[in-house]
């Protein structure tokens, strides 16, 4: 008895959620009438968002200072998506200001207030050379993106990270450390 009771419950919220969901597609079904033969229609839809995937980032190691050189490198990564285009925002944990993308990263020395300045320039694929202008001054830079399937192994980006040595050779003597974040967003 209990079981019973417990598959007609069961059964009865399956199929009301079964008809609130095929009501709720916007698609009214045709039922078939009653003969030798009966033909009935349904809508089927698939919605694909815009879709974008950042990934083959690797930690960048600026090396040691030599007191000759600026210490620069470049950081190759691979931007996928479903749409041709999109956005980047890179922002500085150690920023003055993280919240507002277009203030200087800074890399910073363990927690002592101590910091040096750096450039990080963007480059897209699309884009023929490096942006002249620092992240810390654009704000969110265009991208276009490889499409198509999903590239585990491309280098359609570029990030270019650069500390003037005037900068470094006055600073105390440490690691200096920072993490930038980088958002895509498909446009």
């Amino acid at each position: 008895m209990i079981t019973t009771t417990v598959k007609k419950v069961f059964g009865s919220a399956i199929l009301g959620s079964a008809m609130a969901v095929a009501s709720m597609s916007g698609y009214a079904a045709d039922n078939g009438d009653v003969g030798a033969t009966s033909q009935g229609e349904i809508g089927v839809t698939l919605e694909i968002p815009a879709l974008i995937r950042i990934h083959s980032l690797e930690d960048v190691d600026l090396g040691t200072f030599d007191a000759t050189l600026s210490a620069s490198e470049l950081a190759q990564f691979c931007v996928w998506g479903n749409v041709a285009a999109y956005n980047i925002t890179i922002t500085s944990a150690n920023a003055t200001n993280p919240a507002d993308e277009t203030t200087p990263p800074r890399l910073q020395r363990g927690t002592s207030g101590e910091y040096i300045p750096y450039d990080v320039h963007f480059k897209s694929g699309a884009v023929a050379a490096l942006n002249t202008d620092p992240v810390s001054t654009a704000g969110a830079l265009p991208g276009s993106t490889a499409g198509g399937t999903i590239a585990t192994d491309c280098t359609n980006a570029s990030l270019l990270m650069e500390v003037d040595s005037a900068d470094i050779e006055n600073s105390t003597v440490g690691t200096y450390v920072d993490v930038l974040t980088l958002l895509v967003n498909p446009v």
